[in-house]
């Protein structure tokens, strides 16, 4: 399989009676760091789900290799450890005793640009100071595969450039979904494009930047759908700026005011070079 650790094979997947992957494919090699990109609902996060096992796909097949490990970070710290203290939580992630985990806590928490006493409950940080923890969480166990979904979110400049090294010194593979594209070309060296109309994969090899430029130089808008919302919806993935934005409006013959109402949709403008 030539260092292929990860392989969507005609994935199918349905939310209810909506179609959100139709017969995806894809791979990812050994030491891979890539963007995942797509509109917003396309299924970014269902793929992650499929990855880690938490959904199942009712067509197809995923192929791991063997003994693979995986960690994400949670969206929020379950009820039931907020009276843990931060040692408890990064012990809480391994499945044996680690016994040098004090200075590895101190080390990720550096990454996140965190200052946080290991005998302290999780229930005395902020909601933000809580997302950083559950994101060293899942850095520190190292995985084999680590999935991010946004983790710039609550990180301040400082902890951004800390985690991008972090992530550039990475020697595993990591998959990220991200808005903010300077971080994502510091490091992703492929892009998985969700399409959230055809619900199909586009595999594409290079930094982000410049994937979303060979995208856009593929025709893109002649792919976009007919209807009204739709277009508008598919150039929003791929314009770099809301004037790229209206620029582009004249070729779904849609009037410019259209983009009063539209461009409130749009990701906002020193985030658009990511999704």
């Amino acid at each position: 399989m030539d260092n292929v650790i990860l392989r969507f094979n005609k994935v199918l997947f349905e939310y209810g009676k909506k179609l959100i992957l139709n017969e995806v494919d894809f791979s990812i090699r050994r030491g891979a760091k890539i963007t995942l990109m797509g509109q917003n609902g396309a299924g970014k996060s269902t793929i992650f789900q499929l990855i880690t096992g938490e959904l199942k796909p009712e067509g197809g097949s995923i192929a791991l290799e063997n003994d693979l490990t995986i960690a994400t970070a949670k969206q929020v710290i379950p009820r039931n450890q907020m009276t843990m203290t931060v040692r408890e939580f990064f012990e809480s992630a391994f499945n044996k005793k680690i016994y040098d985990i004090e200075p590895r806590i101190n080390k990720i928490l550096d990454v996140v640009h965190l200052s946080a006493p290991q005998d302290r409950t999780l229930s005395s940080f902020s909601g933000g100071q809580q997302a950083r923890l559950l994101l060293a969480q899942a850095l520190i166990q190292n995985p084999d595969i680590l999935l991010l979904d946004e983790p710039t979110n609550n990180l301040d400049k400082e902890g951004i450039a800390h985690l991008t090294k972090f992530l550039i010194d990475y020697k595993k593979t990591c998959v990220v979904i991200s808005h903010d594209a300077g971080f994502l070309n510091s490091f992703t060296e492929g892009v998985l494009y969700l399409d959230v109309f055809t619900k199909k994969i586009e595999q594409y090899t290079g930094n982000y930047l410049g994937v979303v430029e060979e995208i856009k130089a593929s025709g893109w808008e002649t792919r976009a759908p007919s209807d009204h919302d739709g277009a508008f919806l598919f150039m929003s993935a791929v314009c770099k700026s809301v004037g790229d934005f209206v620029h582009w409006i004249p070729s779904f013959n849609q009037p410019r005011d259209e983009a009063c109402r539209w461009s409130t949709k749009l990701i906002p403008l020193q985030q658009l070079r990511r999704h």
